[in-house]
């Protein structure tokens, strides 16, 4: 378990699934999550739970954690994983509920995410794709320390829309001297 000031990242366990696919079924969390799949039920999360747990025991660069509250509820999940198969470079992705945005969450989230990742991975770098259309999700990756790197332009097509994307990225140097981070 990694703990932040207001959350800790904790594996997720089949009792959460529940939860879990209310948050990635809610319409509002699927306007900004990439990898958005409408329908994302219990039977598919137990079928890719013990697929999960198998690349546990490999450690093969990648792990996912359910976000709780000081009360332990399921507030959102976050991931990391190796990225174009570099050792030390990372992508990361996050999902809040959306009755907590703006709350804090995905800032202590994601600054708990990046200290395990350069001090414990030893990550060299840190990225993340977000949609161009997610002002809050920028503002608080550039908290966070994360700068604008490519921008994507109408890169993909969803709902009847182009869809554009930034690419950002965080260096270890840049989050350790604290450059950008106002976590």
């Amino acid at each position: 378990m990694l703990k932040g000031k207001k959350i800790a990242l904790r594996a997720i366990e089949k009792k959460d699934f529940k939860r879990i696919s209310e948050i990635y079924n809610d319409p509002l969390v699927g306007q900004f999550d990439l990898n958005f799949i409408a329908g994302f039920t219990h039977e598919f999360m137990e079928k890719e739970y013990d697929s999960e747990l198998k690349d546990k025991l490999k450690d093969n660069g990648k792990d996912h954690f359910a976000i709780v509250d000081i009360e332990d509820h399921i507030v959102g999940g976050i991931g990391y994983w190796r990225s174009r198969n570099a050792r030390n470079i990372y992508m990361i992705g996050i999902t809040i509920a959306s009755e907590h945005w703006s709350s804090g969450y995905g800032q202590d989230s994601i600054t708990t995410l990046l200290k395990y990742l350069f001090l414990q991975r030893e990550a060299v770098k840190v990225e993340l794709i977000v949609r161009e259309v997610n002002p809050r999700g920028i503002r608080c990756y550039e908290k966070c320390g994360f700068k604008k790197e490519v921008y994507l332009r109408e890169a993909d097509f969803a709902g009847g829309k182009t869809i554009s994307y930034h690419y950002m990225g965080v260096l270890k140097e840049e989050f350790l001297a604290g450059e950008g981070v106002q976590c």
